[in-house]
């Protein structure tokens, strides 16, 4: 196990955070290879058959390795890094190994956050996690997304959305499309 601050100034700049709303999969994922990404959960099967490695791998599921033991394996095997819960880091013999600092551009992948999409690597043929974006999305996602646009983004540090059909207002993470995102980069 190595702690969270081994992970201090490994990279400075921008940063892709992909997620599994379905705009995601129009991200050109090679075209920005050489940028760290951060993924979650199911959204590692972008990363599949690619030759990109996600710089850091977040299982925020509770029971994800369970509903979904192969995308779950195939993110430890791929990930650069890897953040888990505690029981998946006694279960699945890899441990949690970081936190990242310095990054000061944050850019939103497929965080579309609309229940009834469903995520891009389900379909009606393969099992399907639970979701509750829409019971949480005003008790706890847009509240939080609210306070990190008051408090922690500002001159130094900026966050922006890719997916031009999300569910989070513009007025509190500003949508930018790939090219105005490869300027900024």
């Amino acid at each position: 196990m190595h702690d969270f601050g081994s992970c201090r100034n490994l990279e400075s700049g921008a940063v892709f955070i992909l997620a599994s709303g379905l705009s995601a999969t129009s991200f050109p994922l090679e075209r920005f290879a050489h940028v760290p990404m951060i993924t979650m959960n199911g959204a590692i099967s972008i990363f599949l058959n690619t030759g990109v490695k996600p710089f850091f791998y977040v299982c925020s599921d509770r029971s994800f390795s369970e509903q979904q033991p192969h995308l779950f394996d195939c993110a430890m095997a791929i990930s650069q890094r890897v953040a888990l819960r505690e029981h998946h880091a006694r279960t699945c013999g890899r441990c949690p190994s970081g936190q990242l600092y310095g990054l000061s551009k944050v850019f939103l992948v497929g965080v579309d956050l609309h229940e009834n999409s469903g995520r891009f690597y389900e379909n009606h043929e393969s099992k399907n996690s639970p979701c509750g974006l829409d019971q949480h999305d005003h008790t706890r996602i847009l509240p939080s997304l609210e306070l990190m646009a008051q408090k922690i983004i500002g001159d130094d540090f900026r966050v922006y959305n890719l997916s031009d059909c999300s569910r989070i207002p513009a007025s509190v993470i500003p949508r930018v499309t790939l090219a105005q995102a490869q300027a900024l980069i």
